[in-house]
C-alpha cells in the first residue's frame, strides 16, 4: 500500500491532479514559461532518481533472497539425501534382523 500511495503522490507531482477542472491559463513570458518547465524537469529528474534508487534496493533484496533460497534448497537436498540413505540402512537392518530370526528359529526347530 505504501508503494501505491507513493506512486499516486509522484503522479500528482508530475502531472498534477488530472481530475481537477482546468484552470484559466496564466499569461507568462517566454522566460517564465521556460523556468517553470525547467523546475518541472528537475522535479521529474529527482523523482526518477529516487525511483531508480528504490529499484536498485529492491534488486539487491531480491538477489539476496534468491541466494538464500538457493542455499536453503541445497540444504534440503542434502537433508533429503541423508533421509534416503537412512531409510535404506534401516530397511537393510530390518531385513537382516528378519533373516537372523528365521535362521535362529529354524536352528531351534532343527535341534529341539
Amino acid at each position: 500500500q505504501e508503494g501505491t500511495k507513493k506512486h499516486i503522490e509522484n503522479k500528482k507531482k508530475l502531472f498534477g491532479d488530472l481530475d481537477e477542472k482546468p484552470q484559466e491559463k496564466e499569461h507568462l513570458t517566454h522566460i517564465e514559461h521556460a523556468e517553470r518547465k525547467n523546475v518541472k524537469l528537475y522535479e521529474t529528474q529527482r523523482l526518477m532518481e529516487t525511483e531508480l534508487e528504490r529499484m536498485r534496493k529492491v534488486n539487491i533484496a531480491m538477489h539476496d533472497t534468491s541466494e538464500k533460497l538457493n542455499k536453503t534448497d541445497k540444504t534440503y537436498g542434502k537433508y533429503g539425501e541423508n533421509l534416503s540413505t537412512a531409510t535404506k540402512v534401516l530397511h537393510d537392518i530390518y531385513r537382516t534382523q528378519i533373516i537372523q530370526n528365521i535362521v535362529e528359529n529354524s536352528a531351534m526347530y532343527f535341534f529341539f
